[in-house]
């Protein structure tokens, strides 16, 4: 019998570790099988031929896509030139809705069983994408209880599974030298975690005002020490320089994602899936996501949900609330009244809200009772989705989903 060869394709940072982790129990269950794709580091870590690190684009918006345009044909190419050779067994998709959708075409075509691990949240701002997906997608495999609801109630194939970031932060443990060495359990002098994203767009467009409202902080609590969470070593000149020019000498450290958010009292993120992290260790943090006020402006006539929290997101499903905004439009930011029932104060924003962002920190950092209280909400929340309850773990059952469509 010839051995499995799956195909993997993922392309923001996150999805890369998230199809590390199932490209490793696909390898304990399948030690011969070929893994090939598209990805980037931690996918050629799990032992899967990178045909091209499609993370070191992680594009975002339309004009940024579409500069990539004739990179991305080139990919398309290659592939199908794979899928007609070579004929994978499985295609596996992580997010990336613009190319994967395009790969998943390509291998349905060729008679390839085609699955999403972690699919694109087209519920959230791309509804009419879900006839791409009943005619190009074999099956889903969610990690969001609402999400599963969604898509089975449009005719969708959907497995259910805890979402992997619980799974992999089990699977990693802190390292307690550096904890030790950042001193996060100091009460007298408290990390403020800045979070300002993955992508050198993000970081450029967010951190200088998420460094006016740490600074606005600090004032109130001079003793707090806002750190910024770098995600990659290369991100740190950028950082610093934004922090020079903000007067704000704040330490930075790269790949410690998750140890200062575990030594943080508080955080502030930008919108993404960091806000998982942040729910597995139980920490208060507002969002804060500057875009340019055409693209504020825009985004109302797609945006099809009341926040862009995912924590927000889960919290009001898990309380019987309606995630979906009433209406065609979103608001283009959401007022006081919508963001008293929230977790995750958060600031979509076509200006400058630094000092909104400081007031809400403020908020936990100057009263203990409010900050156990945050604390208290989220740990309720972290316990009702981290778990399938039957104790497998996110990429075992994805595992098993998958290798049901083997046909072997």
């Amino acid at each position: 019998m010839a051995r499995p060869f799956f195909y993997v394709s993922a392309g923001e940072p996150s999805g890369d570790q998230h199809a590390a982790g199932l490209i490793r129990e696909l390898r304990n269950r399948f030690p011969e099988a070929e893994f090939r794709g598209f990805g980037g580091p931690e996918m050629r870590k799990a032992g899967c031929r990178i045909e091209y690190d499609l993370t070191s684009l992680a594009v975002m918006w339309f004009l940024q896509a579409l500069a990539n345009v004739p990179l991305f044909a080139r990919l398309l190419k290659r592939a199908r030139e794979t899928f007609r050779r070579d004929r994978p067994d499985v295609l596996i998709l992580v997010d990336y809705p613009g190319f994967n959708y395009r790969l998943a075409k390509l291998a349905k075509a060729e008679g390839i069983p085609v699955c999403f691990f972690v699919p694109p949240q087209i519920w959230a701002w791309a509804q009419g994408r879900i006839e791409k997906t009943r005619r190009d997608v074999d099956f889903v495999i969610s990690p969001l209880p609402f999400e599963q609801e969604w898509f089975r109630a449009r005719g969708v194939e959907t497995v259910a599974v805890p979402h992997p970031f619980f799974d992999e932060l089990n699977a990693e443990p802190l390292d307690r030298e550096f904890l030790a060495r950042v001193g996060g359990d100091d009460s007298a002098a408290p990390i403020l975690t800045l979070l300002p994203g993955s992508r050198r767009s993000e970081i450029a467009a967010n951190l200088p005002e998420m460094a006016r409202a740490a600074l606005l902080a600090q004032k109130a609590v001079p003793a707090l020490r806002p750190t910024v969470a770098a995600y990659r070593s290369e991100q740190i000149p950028q950082i610093r320089e934004i922090l020079r020019r903000e007067n704000a000498p704040f330490p930075v450290h790269a790949g410690r994602t998750r140890e200062l958010i575990a030594a943080g009292v508080c955080a502030l993120a930008v919108s993404g899936s960091v806000s998982i992290e942040l729910l597995a260790f139980a920490k208060p943090a507002v969002v804060y996501y500057r875009v340019g006020r055409f693209a504020l402006w825009f985004s109302r006539f797609f945006r099809r949900v009341k926040y862009i929290s995912l924590v927000n997101l889960l919290a009001a499903d898990a309380a019987g609330r309606s995630i979906f905004c009433e209406g065609r439009r979103a608001p283009a930011e959401l007022s006081a009244r919508d963001l008293e029932p929230v977790l995750f104060p958060e600031l979509l924003t076509g200006r400058d809200r630094s000092a909104d962002a400081a007031r809400f920190l403020l908020g936990w950092l100057t009263d203990p009772a409010a900050l156990e209280a945050a604390r208290a909400r989220l740990a309720a929340l972290r316990a009702r989705v981290a778990s399938d309850g039957a104790g497998k773990t996110s990429f075992e059952l994805a595992a098993d989903a998958v290798s049901a469509r083997l046909g072997r």
